[in-house]
């Protein structure tokens, strides 16, 4: 198995777009357990959701709901098999995801209009099937681009969108970017970030503060090894600062001065020690998302192997792994 790939697609609407992140995911090696078209469940082997589209069999009704589990892995001396559930609003646009490192959501009462709980489970976008509004924009009016990693990756994948045409901005923003770990005992060494259509943030503007995100930003982690909903919290990304005070990366450098050719810069998270909230410190780096030394449209790629290999592509401040192929924008 391989990295997996779907991209340079211009879907009608956010189920077929949120499908086209399902379908990335089960080819990197995830599994779905479970799955609730809104007129017919099953949460004890996978279920009836096999598209993106409406009736029956589709992610596209209303309440109807998905459960993807990755793998078994084993950090910091614990082994557990990671799950999203991603439920549907009453919109296409809206969307409700959830995550958990080991409890698994195999509890609750589900139904065909009503998703399982885990124990552990982590609100990413929403708080309920009816308060997750705006995941994705308008119809017809975006290009989603989805990659996941299989077992070399750790399962990390994204998917982004961002308006037709390219330009400076993005959109909707989903990843689970694995990290280089601070600590060999974290038991969870990823980022957890989303963001939803309105609000532009991949990458967005660097903080005064000296780090992407802000202190409110939406990049989440668990920050200890006790992996219980209160200990996945906020994390921060550093950016690349001068002694004098002039920010380095992203987005100031050149392209490298001996061979032409592009370069990224890899992104450290943590908790700053000035917020005065523990837990403080470090997190690790990260290996989907990455700084571009260069400032670049969103929608542009970098090259970084070789010349024209179009290896990462740039989301306004942010690159990621991108299949050499020339992106739709």
């Amino acid at each position: 198995m391989a990295t997996q790939w779907i991209v340079n697609q211009t879907p009608t609407n956010g189920s077929l777009a949120m499908f086209q992140l399902v379908q990335t995911m089960i080819s990197g090696g995830w599994v779905q357990m479970g799955s609730g078209d809104a007129s017919t469940f099953n949460n004890s082997a996978a279920g009836p959701v096999v598209n993106g589209g409406a009736g029956a069999t589709g992610l596209g009704n209303n309440a109807a709901w998905i459960r993807l589990e990755a793998p078994l892995q084993t950090f910091g001396g614990a082994s557990s098999n990671r799950e999203f559930c991603i439920q549907r609003g009453n919109a296409d646009a809206d969307w409700w995801i959830r995550y958990s490192v080991a409890g698994n959501f195999s509890g609750g009462s589900p139904s065909a209009t009503v998703a399982p709980t885990a124990a552990d489970q982590v609100n990413l976008y929403g708080t309920a099937q009816n308060a997750a509004t705006g995941f994705f924009g308008t119809n017809n009016t975006y290009r989603c681009n989805c990659m996941c990693y299989d077992a070399s990756g750790s399962y990390g994948f994204y998917l982004f969108t961002f308006p037709t045409g390219g330009g400076s901005t993005s959109q909707t923003a989903f990843v689970l970017d694995p990290l280089i770990q601070a600590s060999t005992a974290d038991k969870d060494p990823y980022i957890l970030y989303t963001a939803g259509a309105s609000a532009n943030t991949l990458g967005g503007a660097v903080a005064a503060t000296k780090h992407f995100g802000g202190d409110t930003s939406a990049m989440l982690a668990f920050m200890s090894t006790n992996l219980i909903t209160a200990n996945c919290i906020t994390v921060m990304a550093s950016v690349y600062y001068n002694m004098a005070g002039g920010l380095i990366v992203p987005v100031t450098l050149t392209v490298d001065p001996f061979g032409s050719l592009d370069h990224t810069w890899p992104i450290h998270y943590g908790r700053r020690s000035p917020l005065n909230f523990l837990p403080m410190g470090p997190k690790g780096w990260g290996t989907i998302m990455r700084y571009p030394g260069v400032s670049r449209n969103t929608g542009d790629t970098l090259s970084i192997s070789a010349p024209g290999a179009k290896d990462y592509i740039v989301v306004q401040h942010i690159s990621l792994p991108w299949n050499g192929s020339s992106p739709t924008v």
